[in-house]
């Protein structure tokens, strides 16, 4: 991988990017663009939440020859009591969830159920939350320098804290310590492609594909799912289909992975409207 290229070509998958010159690429800056997308998806919710549910009752209330300032037949008032304790929070969700594409939640669920592991992972050695804070990876590497007799799971997080704190060299010399190693193949794959990208180089994501542990385990699902975080961020880099690339990998890590946001944010988030829901209309009725 040439450390001259300041902007090379990607591979030629269409999930992965198109053959067109790419810009460097650092840690955190496709969740960032993800989660701006979320957060103007709520934003937009939100203003439709004050809007729709009012123009809704309207609507039923006209359609029902409701007159104004009478009391309405029971049925529709059944239903006008339903839009006034769920419509805001409905429209909002709902909103907000079709904004962002469920493609993109499906990519969003593969992206986070994989980083999770390598955010535990790396907290567990260095003690540092975010795995993307350049800050935090200088000050840890100089409060702790490399011992001879390192572990090669310390090793191989150094390299990445280097990585992170942009010391492209010193994380690849630090990585090729562990390159005998065959468990940490994929490890250092990873970590070199991220590194290309970084310098605005092509990735080497066969390579990275190709050192996927063997087997349908929980291992292996993990590895996948990080390699469709790699070929979301060289797809966005280059202004490819991001959310096909992350999608990419999603036989590869059956059977885990699926109905992560479902159980972990959307039936918690359910679960809150409802008991919120209920709370109020006790409180109404007291």
């Amino acid at each position: 991988m040439s450390s001259d290229s300041s902007a090379t070509t990607p591979n030629e998958s269409a999930a992965e990017a198109p053959a067109v010159p790419c810009r460097p690429y650092w840690p955190g800056e496709h969740a960032r663009a993800l989660r701006r997308r979320i957060l103007v998806g709520l934003g937009i919710g939100l203003l439709a939440a004050f809007v729709l549910p009012s123009l809704l009752r309207a609507l039923l209330l006209t359609l029902t020859d409701t007159p104004l300032g009478e009391p309405p037949a029971p049925a529709v008032a059944t239903v006008v009591g339903l839009i006034d304790r769920f419509g805001f929070s409905a429209t909002a969700i709902l909103v907000a969830w079709l904004w962002v594409g469920a493609r993109r939640w499906d990519a969003i669920e593969i992206l986070v159920w994989g980083s999770q592991y390598a955010a535990a992972g790396y907290a567990a050695v260095t003690g540092i939350r975010d795995p993307t804070d350049a800050e935090a990876a200088a000050a840890w590497l100089q409060a702790n320098p490399a011992p001879p007799d390192e572990a090669p799971e310390v090793t191989y997080w150094r390299a990445h804290a280097q990585f992170v704190s942009r010391d492209l060299d010193g994380a690849r010399s630090t990585v090729q310590r562990l390159a005998a190693r065959a468990d940490y193949g994929f490890a250092i794959a990873s970590l070199n492609a991220q590194i290309a990208m970084a310098q605005g180089a092509h990735p080497d994501l066969a390579a990275v594909e190709s050192a996927l542990p063997s087997g349908s385990g929980l291992e292996r699902a993990i590895a996948a799912a990080n390699l469709g975080a790699l070929r979301a961020q060289n797809a966005w880099r280059c202004g490819a289909d991001d959310v096909a690339a992350a999608r990419s990998v999603r036989p590869l890590m059956r059977p885990h992975g699926s109905n992560f946001l479902l159980f972990r944010m959307w039936l918690p988030v359910l679960g809150l409207i409802l008991v919120v829901s209920v709370v109020t209309a006790l409180l109404g009725t007291g």
